[in-house]
């Protein structure tokens, strides 16, 4: 029997179709010929044609209001909301939004062939996703989704563009309160499930840690027939876990899992280790590029997904050097010549110790520091004190050459190393406070350790601030909220960039310093690309960064006046602006981008400041024969020029 893909699916779909589904008689006054475009469990992505199942689990009005608002030509509510709209048709009460929505989801995952592996726990999920889409990919036709997409809206999403001939489907799973993962796991009954850990986050949602653990193992409980699970046993909840499922066992610590690492041990950036089996001689080599020898488990999910899946063992191990860490997870990075370990997404006692446990493998350059800097921790309502105050027990126990706390619950963990006697600690729950010390204190000999959860501590908005980077505007999906936004700006948060001119044919731009109260804090890349009559900018002192090829190929711009407060200037920002003739970059700049000044042909003056601390290769390649590089003496702008036989003076 030919199967058809997901798109194909809901090109055909019609509202008496999907009533029929989900197990509904078609509502009073609605057509059953209504075509039905796409199936939501969120208002957000929603559109004309949709249908959208909403749930007490979100403002349910609120978001019943945001769907019809999109055009959407069915909404699913319970009872109570329905009375807010007795007139509108198309606002349909249902017992229960979330079961009906599971059965639409089941629908789909029957109509596949793909087996369907799932990952969820509290935390290290989409880095073992990660890990696994390097394996997977590397054997399978595989669909996966974006990053972040683990809600129930983003499984529905990502299910429906499922294709017929795709082998594996990889899908992680996040949590938000009871039955939530549930929810999921009632339509995608798959057949391989990965815990990762469980842990505090969410606690304040959940209750209790084993409302966490029955939720995150529904997935397991509702595996397709002859479905195998495999989770953490070094976790002593998941270690503990009785179920008459198939259930394997991965671990650094526990001798008797299935699978286990040996002889693990972090050299230049590496991760190295043995695979070895439960009553099996044979042991694999292995190794992944990345700080924090916790991530030697989410290896070997990965490592025993591979195998249960037929893969050949060194092929995995092949596939993980792929990995690379990315974005605002275990990220190492140089900045402008500051050297940081990011791990700014998820955050939870436990995690907070292997990520200064990491910090500790990291080499510092002579006379640097090993600076670790940790915000507070989501979902610690009702905890907290226990909870920071455990932290700074552990905490005690790390290498560490300064600690600074950030937040109102971390005040708890400094008090505990206080009264342990630690007098290299610091605390503020001021952010500006926080980004002024790091300016005024951080250097580029320190390694510093950024570690937090996405939205409380929220420590990437705080390197944003200091070097102009774009790890929380880059990490956040918040939707446009005026029409004025949609066209020119995006919104993130309380941030905005400057997103693309209306018009390539303006050729003088004053750029605002906000957009309803918010200030605009990048240019995004390729914002002015190919504005060919641009002639001059102004761009405020909100401004900290300016993304990649942003002003590509502008050859008739020559004013240009940057932010005073400016950061970071991005791979090819000004490529090929042939008329522009003097550059200043203002003190604070930190990096320049490769080819950030390519091919200005006319450029024969600029000033680079002492505060820079990388340029990229060719920054000022195919520029005028004249060009002459004003620096300070002894700063990292002379060597450049030195290195690169640029013609330079001293400031």
């Amino acid at each position: 029997m030919m199967r058809i893909s997901g798109e194909d699916y809901i090109r055909n779909l019609t509202l008496g179709e999907l009533c029929s589904v989900v197990g509904i008689p078609l509502p009073e006054g609605l057509d059953a010929k209504t075509p039905i475009n796409k199936v939501y469990a969120h208002p957000e992505h929603s559109e004309k044609g949709s249908a959208v199942f909403v749930t007490y689990y979100e403002a349910e009005q609120f978001h019943c209001r945001d769907a019809l608002k999109k055009g959407a030509a069915v909404v699913f509510v319970h009872e109570a909301c329905k009375a807010v709209w007795p007139n509108d048709k198309r606002v349909v009460a249902v017992d229960d939004p979330i079961e009906r929505c599971s059965k639409y989801l089941a629908k789909l995952r029957s109509l596949f062939p793909a087996k369907v592996v799932t990952v969820t726990g509290s935390i290290g999920k989409t880095t073992t996703v990660d890990m696994l889409k390097c394996v997977l990919g590397d054997a399978f036709k595989l669909h996966s989704h974006h990053s972040m997409t683990n809600s129930r809206d983003g499984v529905l999403r990502t299910i429906q563009r499922l294709h017929d001939d795709d082998e594996v489907y990889l899908q992680e799973v996040g949590a938000a309160q009871p039955g939530y993962v549930e929810s999921s796991a009632l339509g995608l009954k798959p057949d391989v499930v990965v815990i990762t850990n469980i842990s505090e986050p969410h606690i304040d949602l959940y209750g209790s840690i084993e409302n966490i653990l029955k939720d995150k193992a529904s997935l397991v409980e509702h595996m397709a027939p002859g479905g195998v699970a495999f989770v953490d046993s070094d976790n002593r909840y998941l270690h503990d876990y009785v179920t008459d499922r198939t259930v394997k066992h991965y671990a650094m610590d526990d001798a008797e899992a299935d699978y286990r690492a040996e002889n693990v041990e972090s050299r230049d950036g590496w991760i190295h280790f043995d695979i070895c089996r439960r009553n099996s001689a044979q042991r694999q080599s292995a190794a992944i590029q990345i700080f924090g020898e916790y991530n030697v488990r989410n290896a070997l999910a990965a490592f025993a997904v591979g195998r249960h899946l037929g893969i050949d063992a060194e092929q995995i191990v092949q596939s993980l050097e792929k990995f690379r860490a990315t974005g605002m997870r275990q990220n190492y990075v140089t900045i402008g010549g500051y050297h940081m370990l990011v791990d700014c997404f998820n955050s939870s006692p436990d995690s907070v110790i292997g990520s200064l446990q990491a910090l500790e493998t990291i080499s510092v350059p002579e006379g640097g520091r090993r600076i670790a800097i940790l915000g507070d921790i989501a979902h610690m309502e009702g905890i907290e004190e226990e909870a920071y105050t455990r932290v700074g027990a552990n905490v005690a126990d790390c290498r560490f050459d300064l600690l600074y706390c950030f937040g109102d619950g971390m005040r708890y963990t400094y008090e505990e190393l206080v009264r342990r006697g630690f007098t290299n600690v610091l605390h503020t729950s001021d952010r500006e406070e926080l980004n002024q010390w790091i300016r005024d204190n951080v250097t580029t000999r320190d390694v510093t350790l950024y570690k937090s959860s996405q939205l409380v501590g929220a420590l990437a908005k705080t390197i944003d601030a200091v070097y102009g980077t774009t790890f929380y505007l880059n990490s956040q999906r918040v939707p446009t909220a005026t029409q004025e936004i949609v066209n020119r700006y995006k919104r993130v948060g309380d941030q905005v960039e400057y997103n693309r001119l209306v018009t390539d044919k303006a050729c003088d731009v004053t750029v605002p310093a906000s957009v309803y109260g918010r200030p605009v804090y990048r240019i995004s890349p390729s914002a002015f690309s190919k504005c060919r009559d641009l002639r001059r900018v102004v761009l405020p002192d909100t401004v900290l960064n300016i993304g990649a090829a942003a002003f590509y190929v502008c050859p008739k711009l020559t004013e240009l006046t940057l932010s005073k407060r400016l950061r970071m200037i991005e791979d090819s920002a000004f490529n090929y602006c042939t008329s522009l003739e003097r550059v200043e970059l203002p003190d604070g700049v930190v990096h320049v981008g490769r080819r950030a000044f390519y091919d200005c042909q006319a450029l024969r003056e600029v000033v680079i400041p002492a505060s820079v601390g990388f340029i990229g290769e060719e920054a000022f390649a195919k520029c005028s024969p004249d060009l002459v590089i004003r620096v300070q003496p002894g700063s990292y702008a002379e060597d450049f020029c030195k290195e690169n036989s640029l013609s330079y003076t001293a400031l």
